[in-house]
Parts: structure tokens; C-alpha cells; sequence
């Protein structure tokens, strides 16, 4: 939150832990300065810094709030590309979403409320992880989702998240919160793999994801540690 401070805004830090406001953003020269942390650049530093992005995804994720469409070498590539991206996101949250609902609410979840139970994980976790449930009915999945709007071939991009089967769902984000991905735990004896994740997709690459990031960065920035 900024107020006006004369000729400049002034709020409190958000990358420092401050009671008294010394963070300074002039509207002229479009730069913010705190004087606390010694913190300061343009906009495309802050939100590399506020939201942990390289200097291409910051600029991506600004274009796209102030409208303006960003102009690659290939175009329709690059726009095929984007469109491409967009819908699996679309599709994950969906994805998630049901889980996340079968998992709380419906019959066929009961044993894995029971696992989760034994695991003596909370409903506070529950809810801020989004876990969920996979069913062992396949089909009606597919079916959902087709009535939700998806294609068989934008399941195939994405990885094919209809096709776990019996497991507890860990959906994964990227740090926007954006879901790429999931990683499904067994429940029975003897199922394999223990754990199983979405193979790698468009939106999903295992070596630049770390599960929790998005619910813990802001915490890891105001301790300036990480555990």
C-alpha cells in the first residue's frame, strides 16, 4: 500500500521487515528506492524480485497485465505457442479442482480421507496445498473434462493428468500459482510407483519447478533464509 509523500508514494517494504515506511516509488522517473534495505530499481526489477522471475518472464507477465502483445520472430509460432500454454493451465486448474473436490466430499475418496487421517495432516493443509484424489474410474474423468470443454488431444499435451489412478494428488505450481503439473502418491500395497509424476509438458519442466515455492517465497524473503 502506497501513500502520497509530497512529490513520491511512500509505503512499507515489502522486502524487508519494517514498522516505519521507507520505501519510496517516484511516479516521474518510475523507479522505487527504500531506504531501509537499500532496495530499488524500475518495474521490471520489482516484479523479478517480488515474484521470482528471470527479466523474460517478468516482462512477459507485465505485458500481458497492461495489454500490450509482445513481438516474437515467429508470430504465429510464438502465438500458437502462448494459446497452447494457456490452455493446459486452464485445464490443470480444472484438473486440480475436481480432485481437490473428490477428495473432500465424494464416496469414492473415503479411503483416501482415512490415509490422510493416519498421515494427521490438517484441513488447513489440505486446503492450501489444494490436495486431492484421483479416482480409479478413468472414463468419467475423461468424460468431465470433455464437458468441461477439453479435447483428447489437449489431455495428451497436458500430460494426461485424467490418468491416475487411486492415488492422493499433489497438484504443483510454478511461482505465479499457475498449476503445471501433478504428482500422485499410492494407496495400495504394492501399487507402483510409489509416486508419480506428470511427464514433462510445455508448461511442466521437473529440473525448474520446487514444489511449495509459490506458498513459501514470500516467507523465504522477509527471513532471507530458506530451509
Amino acid at each position: 500500500t502506497l501513500k502520497k509523500a509530497g512529490i513520491n508514494y511512500k509505503g512499507v517494504c515489502p522486502f524487508h521487515n519494517e514498522k516505519t515506511p521507507s520505501f519510496m516509488v517516484n511516479k516521474e522517473r518510475q523507479i522505487y528506492k527504500c531506504f531501509g534495505c537499500g532496495e530499488g530499481g524500475d518495474i521490471f526489477s520489482f516484479v523479478m524480485k517480488i515474484e521470482g522471475l528471470d527479466f523474460v518472464d517478468a516482462l512477459k507477465m507485465l505485458a500481458e497485465r497492461a495489454g500490450v502483445q509482445l513481438k516474437a520472430r515467429d508470430p504465429q509460432l510464438a502465438k500458437q505457442q502462448s494459446q497452447n500454454k494457456t490452455r493446459l493451465l486452464e485445464l490443470n486448474k480444472v484438473v486440480a479442482d475436481l480432485y481437490h473436490q473428490l477428495l473432500l466430499r465424494h464416496k469414492a475418496g473415503e479411503h483416501a480421507r482415512q490415509y490422510i487421517e493416519s498421515r494427521k495432516i490438517n484441513k488447513k493443509t489440505i486446503t492450501d496445498f489444494q490436495i486431492g484424489y484421483a479416482p480409479n474410474n478413468v472414463r468419467r474423468v475423461q468424460d468431465y473434462l470433455q464437458k468441461m470443454g477439453f479435447s483428447q488431444a489437449d489431455l495428451n499435451l497436458a500430460g494426461n493428468p485424467e490418468n491416475f489412478r487411486d492415488r492422493l494428488m499433489f497438484p504443483i505450481a510454478d511461482t505465479l500459482g499457475n498449476i503445471v503439473g501433478f504428482s500422485g502418491r499410492a494407496l495400495q500395497k504394492g501399487q507402483e510407483p510409489k509416486y508419480l509424476n506428470t511427464r514433462e509438458t510445455p508448461v511442466f519442466y521437473k529440473s525448474k519447478i520446487l514444489y511449495g515455492l509459490f506458498l513459501a517465497k514470500n516467507s523465504i524473503r522477509e527471513a532471507d533464509r530458506a530451509i
